[in-house]
């Protein structure tokens, strides 16, 4: 099987008994045949059947079958060969830390689409938030590389092989390869944006908080820019998400080991869509919020192994109104 997109190659051996016939090749879409075979049976002792007429491929499983129209006998398609995995470097994290911070890549064209390797760490951004993963490379000087599409298939694969030259090779296993152009744009000081200065930190469990903001999200559904107003107070962190002529969603989550005075509250406010996946990309139950002194300053959300994403909150003026608790509401 064979995938690109002409900056990412994709090709993986399976294992197939043929009942005669002269090879072919199929060109199919990607992802209706994922979506068909995805309601197929799955687990071990079930088999698909695929065979071609002149117009369709078919899929056969037990009783669910399925036609897909495709081009037969590709002649257009992108050669993708398997290439020699011999003098590849063992990586023991590559493909889980690329999981973590692919998330934080730009969804527009430039450096910014690309995971950053810089032989000591794997970075993601889009000038609006930027996560860090630590992890060790043999590589010769940094690159860039478009490895977010793989992001999901990665982050449960264990140690790979890689190799960079003019591209980056990666070995996934003995039947999977995958091949990435490297980017050519320098890849800007995305570290400009750390800092030590912090007003405040506590410790939340990530579950929690990820299973509240899902909940919430029901309300925001066809918004196209929705916001949360997050308070932080004494004891929990409060969620409330708002939409004029719709409602309202209030939630609040135990937070641990707050380092502000007893009575401190501190208000921000962020896109759900961007605590979730800050949140998703961590890999510990609990996470460490870092945030202040000003709520137009980034937050950085880390867990305790070296994880780490600064996301910017979204200014008052445009967020919606503050939370009861918090005694404030945002200016005008």
């Amino acid at each position: 099987i064979k995938a690109t997109d002409l900056a990412l190659t994709y090709l993986q051996r399976i294992p197939m008994a043929c009942r005669g016939g002269a090879p072919v090749s199929w060109r199919v879409p990607a992802q209706l045949v994922a979506g068909v075979l995805a309601g197929f049976p799955l687990g071990a002792g079930q088999y698909v059947t695929v065979s071609d007429d002149e117009v369709n491929v078919h899929f056969t499983s037990g009783e669910r079958k399925a036609a897909i129209q495709a081009h037969v006998g590709v002649v257009d398609f992108p050669k993708i060969q398997w290439f020699d995995p011999s003098g590849l470097d063992l990586v023991d994290d590559l493909a889980r830390r690329v999981g973590q911070v692919a998330w934080a890549c730009s969804r527009d064209e430039g450096v910014l689409h690309g995971v950053h390797l810089d032989g000591k760490s794997v970075i993601g951004c889009d000038r609006i938030s930027v996560a860090f993963a630590p992890c060790a490379l043999p590589i010769k000087k940094p690159i860039t590389v478009p490895l977010g599409p793989l992001a999901p298939l990665l982050r449960n694969i264990g140690p790979v092989r890689i190799r960079s030259d003019e591209r980056l090779e990666i070995q996934i296993d003995a039947d999977t390869q995958v091949t990435c152009t490297i980017l050519g744009a320098p890849y800007p000081n995305v570290r400009g944006i750390l800092r030590d200065e912090f007003s405040g930190t506590f410790t939340v469990n990530r579950e929690s908080v990820i299973e509240a903001v899902q909940r919430m999200l029901v309300l925001v559904r066809g918004e196209r820019y929705p916001n949360m107003t997050i308070t932080v107070g004494p004891e929990d962190l409060h969620l409330m998400m708002q939409v004029p002529g719709v409602g309202r969603m209030d939630d609040t989550v135990p937070i641990e080991s707050p380092s502000a005075p007893p009575d401190y509250e501190f208000t921000l406010y962020m896109a759900p869509g961007r605590v979730l996946d800050a949140h998703n990309g961590a890999n510990r139950a609990d996470v460490t919020w870092r945030y202040g002194p000003k709520d137009t300053e980034p937050v950085c959300i880390s867990d305790d192994e070296g994880y780490a994403c600064w996301a910017m909150p979204i200014a008052p003026t445009v967020a919606a109104p503050a939370c009861p608790s918090a005694g404030v509401m945002p200016p005008t």
